[in-house]
Protein backbone atom coordinates (compact mmCIF):
# COMPACT_ATOMS: atom_id res chain seq x y z
CA UNK A 1 0.00 0.00 0.00
CA UNK A 2 1.68 3.46 -0.94
CA UNK A 3 0.79 6.78 0.45
CA UNK A 4 -0.38 8.91 -2.24
CA UNK A 5 -0.96 12.51 -2.67
CA UNK A 6 -3.03 13.99 -5.82
CA UNK A 7 -2.73 17.70 -5.54
CA UNK A 8 -6.20 19.99 -7.40
CA UNK A 9 -7.60 16.09 -6.14
CA UNK A 10 -11.14 17.58 -5.32
CA UNK A 11 -12.37 17.42 -9.00
CA UNK A 12 -12.06 16.05 -12.77
CA UNK A 13 -9.04 14.55 -14.03
CA UNK A 14 -7.50 14.85 -10.15
CA UNK A 15 -11.10 13.46 -8.37
CA UNK A 16 -10.88 10.24 -10.97
CA UNK A 17 -6.99 10.05 -9.95
CA UNK A 18 -8.00 9.47 -6.23
CA UNK A 19 -11.19 7.05 -7.01
CA UNK A 20 -8.69 4.92 -8.92
CA UNK A 21 -5.56 4.86 -5.50
CA UNK A 22 -8.43 4.31 -3.29
CA UNK A 23 -9.82 1.49 -5.28
CA UNK A 24 -6.26 -0.05 -5.31
CA UNK A 25 -6.01 0.15 -1.37
CA UNK A 26 -3.89 2.86 -1.51
CA UNK A 27 -3.66 5.55 1.66
CA UNK A 28 -4.55 9.01 -0.48
CA UNK A 29 -4.45 12.46 0.96
CA UNK A 30 -5.69 14.81 -1.91
CA UNK A 31 -5.31 18.65 -1.87
CA UNK A 32 -7.66 21.50 -3.30
CA UNK A 33 -8.32 25.16 -2.86
CA UNK A 34 -11.55 26.12 -3.34
CA UNK A 35 -14.33 23.92 -3.57
CA UNK A 36 -14.43 22.45 0.08
CA UNK A 37 -18.16 20.92 -1.14
CA UNK A 38 -16.77 19.06 -3.73
CA UNK A 39 -13.92 18.05 -1.83
CA UNK A 40 -16.02 16.62 1.22
CA UNK A 41 -18.47 14.63 -1.02
CA UNK A 42 -15.01 13.09 -2.38
CA UNK A 43 -13.74 11.75 0.57
CA UNK A 44 -16.74 10.47 2.06
CA UNK A 45 -17.17 8.68 -1.61
CA UNK A 46 -13.62 7.44 -1.02
CA UNK A 47 -12.44 7.40 2.34
CA UNK A 48 -9.60 10.00 1.27
CA UNK A 49 -8.12 12.45 3.18
CA UNK A 50 -9.05 16.07 2.07
CA UNK A 51 -6.71 18.56 2.64
CA UNK A 52 -7.48 22.78 1.71
CA UNK A 53 -4.14 24.06 0.43
CA UNK A 54 -3.22 27.01 -2.12
CA UNK A 55 -0.17 24.47 -3.80
CA UNK A 56 0.93 28.42 -5.40
CA UNK A 57 1.45 29.30 -1.82
CA UNK A 58 4.48 27.54 -0.97
CA UNK A 59 4.36 28.09 3.29
CA UNK A 60 0.84 26.04 2.82
CA UNK A 61 2.70 23.61 0.89
CA UNK A 62 5.13 23.39 3.40
CA UNK A 63 2.98 23.24 6.35
CA UNK A 64 0.47 20.82 4.73
CA UNK A 65 2.97 18.25 3.37
CA UNK A 66 4.66 18.36 7.09
CA UNK A 67 1.72 17.04 8.70
CA UNK A 68 1.72 14.15 5.68
CA UNK A 69 5.18 12.68 6.38
CA UNK A 70 6.09 11.08 3.99
CA UNK A 71 4.78 10.29 0.35
CA UNK A 72 5.38 7.06 -1.83
CA UNK A 73 3.34 8.90 -4.79
CA UNK A 74 2.69 12.16 -6.19
CA UNK A 75 0.60 13.71 -8.57
CA UNK A 76 0.71 17.01 -9.84
CA UNK A 77 -2.81 17.99 -11.28
CA UNK A 78 -3.16 21.34 -9.43
CA UNK A 79 -3.82 23.85 -12.41
CA UNK A 80 -5.24 26.95 -13.09
CA UNK A 81 -6.60 28.30 -16.19
CA UNK A 82 -8.20 31.79 -18.19
CA UNK A 83 -10.85 31.82 -20.90
CA UNK A 84 -10.56 34.62 -22.72
CA UNK A 85 -8.31 36.36 -25.10
CA UNK A 86 -4.62 36.74 -23.78
CA UNK A 87 -4.22 40.76 -24.73
CA UNK A 88 -7.20 41.20 -21.75
CA UNK A 89 -6.05 39.41 -19.19
CA UNK A 90 -5.10 41.88 -15.91
CA UNK A 91 -1.61 41.92 -14.63
CA UNK A 92 -2.73 40.37 -11.24
CA UNK A 93 -4.52 37.60 -13.30
CA UNK A 94 -1.49 37.13 -15.28
CA UNK A 95 0.65 36.63 -12.12
CA UNK A 96 -1.89 33.83 -11.03
CA UNK A 97 -1.42 31.85 -14.11
CA UNK A 98 2.36 32.07 -14.60
CA UNK A 99 3.19 31.66 -10.42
Amino acid sequence: MAKVVITGGSRGIGAQAVREFCRRGDQVAFLYRENEEKARLLAQETGAQALRCDVADPEAVKNTFAQLGDVDVLVCNAGTAHQGLVTRIGEEKWHELFE
